[in-house]
């Protein structure tokens, strides 16, 4: 179990560090269902997590209330004005919050290309949605903690 969880863990953080790279991201964060960090990539560090509480709302109905109310299932808010910039929210799998802020270096279409290319399965392996699909029937709600050590948990969680 903790080889699959570590394989996952390290998909994801490439999945993420990729889209980062080929949507000209400024920082992108990768959220599970219960608002633990999966993985991040960019200026991550300009960005209090607890900004990003309300996106997940405290529970798993964080993801699934909002991806259930746009039928496109993601989103973008242009700010160019704003410290931030612009951010782009999207719901992989509706497992996860994927958010991805960015600046006027990139643009709006690139990132939701790059954001769909990343969910998809490719020649470097799975995409973003079965990654998080993998996780989610690796790590059950209530088993988790009995099965799971702190060691194996930690790369789930970024530390």
């Amino acid at each position: 179990m903790t080889s699959n969880l570590s394989t996952i863990a390290l998909r994801l953080d490439r999945a993420v560090h990729r889209l980062h790279k080929e949507a000209n991201a400024k920082a992108v964060f990768l959220i599970g269902r219960y608002g633990q960090p999966l993985a991040t990539a960019g200026e991550t560090e300009m960005i209090d997590m607890t900004s990003l509480e309300p996106l997940r709302a405290g529970n798993a109905e964080g993801v699934d209330r909002p991806a259930k109310l746009m039928s496109e299932g993601e989103f973008s808010v242009l700010s160019p004005e704003e410290p931030l910039g612009n951010i782009h929210v999207s719901f992989p799998a509706k497992l996860a919050i994927l958010v991805v802020f960015f600046d006027d270096r990139s643009s709006e279409d690139l990132v939701r290309q790059q954001v769909k290319t990343a969910n998809l399965d490719s020649e470097e392996g799975p995409g973003l949605e079965m990654q998080l699909q993998r996780l989610e029937l690796a790590v059950k709600p209530g088993v988790a903690p009995v099965e799971m050590t702190k060691d194996e948990l930690n790369p789930l969680f970024g530390q």
